[in-house]
């Protein structure tokens, strides 16, 4: 199942993470790890819909513009 799924690049812009934690605290978010920023912001770069249930995406959807689907 997975093999049919789209593989994206994986990009680390260094800018749009430090922007996005810095956001994420102007609005009382905190502890939100790296990884998780990581793989929002490459979302955000690849319009690209993230399938979670953790939290800390639905908080970062706030910031960045991404689709976040959560069974």
């Amino acid at each position: 199942m997975l093999k049919n799924l789209r593989q994206l690049p994986l990009t680390i812009n260094w800018q749009n993470i430090n922007t996005c934690q810095v956001e994420c605290l102007k609005n009382g978010t905190s502890g939100i790890g790296i990884i998780d920023v990581i793989i929002a912001q490459n979302a955000t770069d690849n319009q690209a819909i993230i399938f979670s249930e953790d939290k800390h995406f639905g908080y970062l959807q706030k910031v960045l513009n991404f689709s976040l689907y959560t069974p």
